[in-house]
């Protein structure tokens, strides 16, 4: 009986389907919904001994999409992010979260599809732009994206606006003290190389004020994939100006691992350049950095969080699927500067994070997250940390429900 039980809690469940409705002519109504919660435990997340934090945060969403048969359709999340305990009482009304985190019309005319209005954007790994799913807020854009598709290929272009200090309107809502507009655009293709590889070229622009920068990012992207072994290898050269100063930076990375059934191991290796100057660092534009240089997101930002020194990622995963719905992994991370601080170090720290995912329903996700986080000589250069830099712990637990 304890194993009938076993397997059934280990069973793979069937693919959630959203609740829809038939609403005549051809239109019908799809909703769905979510509501993650996250207990946090951490030790200050500061390096000083002494601090600690507990406490829950929570993403609540609720999702419309309205659609006819001729290819036409309105997508509507209307999103709450909130800290429990965040307002004064029970009775305080505001809701400083809630926001609309996508809202765009799409239109579908052969093999083109045009998207206009707030939505998110996610390119292949993730590695420059993202949606960050992660944070409880993710990410979206405000802008239009035509994607094109054709047999065993696709392209997309899109333009975005990421910072608006023009409008003047009186339904705008900019805060009249903002200078400068940030533009964020690009194109992006993909194809099928074979049996189990994929290519893909990207070229991505950013122009802003008043920092008057504008970059440029081009490179391009192979995963792979035969029998156990899975590969993907990513390089991008970022050139530009930034001011009057030249933009010359690049990064490249590399995922490598084996599957032996059960238990996998990946290799990770990762560069980005940095020499201490804003037109040296490779920024990651708008990556979902969760996924790469630790999960306890001290570079979540670069190259702010490097002090643009850029960062050199050398590590390794060990990974376990006991079942289709549980899969738990250790992953170790060597950070370092990809050149000295003025202090003359290069050590960033260590992070071990270890995980467990298990898929309880169709609906329901849990997720724990345990990491650490050994300080080096250089992060305290970088962050201004007095005296000698405390080890980090964090501990996240996420509750996924959805329909």
């Amino acid at each position: 009986m304890f194993g009938a039980l076993v397997s059934v809690l280990l069973a793979a469940p069937p693919a959630p389907a959203h609740p829809e409705a038939a609403l005549g002519d051809g239109w019908k109504l799809v909703l769905e919904g979510q509501v993650r919660p996250r207990l946090n435990f951490d030790t200050g997340r500061d390096f000083v001994d002494g601090d600690k934090h507990e406490y829950v945060t929570q993403r609540s969403r609720l999702g419309v999409t309205l659609s006819d048969d001729r290819d036409l359709a309105l997508v509507l999340r209307l999103q709450d992010v909130r800290a429990w305990g965040e307002e004064d009482n029970t009775t305080d009304y505001d809701a400083a979260g809630i926001d609309l985190h996508e809202a765009y019309g799409r239109l579908k005319v052969g093999d083109l599809t045009l998207r206009a209005g707030r939505q998110e954007i996610v390119l292949d790994n993730e590695r420059l732009v993202g949606n960050l799913n992660w944070r409880q807020s993710a990410r979206s854009f405000d802008g239009v994206r035509a994607g094109f598709a054709g047999e065993g290929w696709d392209a997309d272009v899109f333009g975005t606006v990421i910072a608006e200090s023009d409008a003047d309107d009186p339904d705008a809502h900019v805060p009249p003290n903002r200078s400068g507009n940030v533009l964020f655009g690009g194109a992006h293709g993909h194809t099928k190389l074979g049996e189990g590889l994929d290519a893909s070229v990207a070229y991505y622009i950013r122009h802003g004020k008043p920092t008057d920068e504008t970059r440029h990012t081009a490179g391009g992207y192979l995963n792979g994939a035969a029998g156990g072994l899975k590969y993907t290898v990513d390089g991008y050269y970022q050139f530009g100006s930034l001011g009057d100063e030249s933009i010359g930076a690049y990064m490249a990375g590399l995922r490598a691992g084996y599957d032996f059934g059960v238990v996998g191991f990946t290799a990770i290796a990762d560069y980005l350049s940095g020499d201490g100057t804003p037109e040296g660092v490779f920024d990651t534009l708008f990556a979902t950095n969760h996924m790469y240089y630790g999960e306890m997101d001290f570079f979540l930002d670069i190259p702010r969080n490097t002090g643009a020194l850029g960062l050199v990622d050398l590590g390794g995963r060990l990974s376990a699927k006991p079942s289709d719905t549980v899969t738990a992994s250790v992953t170790y991370h060597s950070l370092r500067a990809a050149e000295d601080s003025a202090a003359g170090n290069a050590d960033f720290g260590s992070e071990i994070d270890t995980r467990l995912d298990w898929k309880a329903t169709p609906h329901l996700g849990i997720y724990l997250l345990y990491g650490i986080f050994l300080p080096g000589d250089a992060l305290a250069d970088v962050r201004g940390i007095p005296g000698d830099p405390e080890t980090e712990h964090q501990l996240y637990v996420t509750t996924d429900l959805t329909f």
